[in-house]
């Protein structure tokens, strides 16, 4: 019981990284969305700070990615490969 209860554990943890990322990525779409539709209306460094907020995003999203982790394992990092799973 103690394996499934981990893997149960393990796509939680995942699926709650996932979710993060999907409303990062959405808030980003938003913003681009936003300042291209209304370009005209906003100002240089208006556009400069939106800039700034969608880098942020791709940043928490780096960070999601090497940081998303199941005790000591990582699980977004691309090192446990279905190679290394034991059989």
């Amino acid at each position: 019981m103690g394996n499934l209860s981990n893997a149960i554990a393990i796509v939680q943890t995942a699926e709650n990284a996932l979710k993060r990322r999907a409303s990062l990525i959405g808030w980003m779409l938003n913003l681009t969305l936003t300042q291209k539709s209304l370009r005209s209306s906003y100002s240089y460094n208006e556009r400069k700070a939106m800039q700034t907020q969608i880098r942020g995003m791709i940043n928490e999203m780096g960070d999601l990615a090497r940081e998303t982790r199941f005790g000591n394992k990582r699980l977004f990092d691309g090192f446990n490969t279905a190679a290394e799973r034991p059989v």
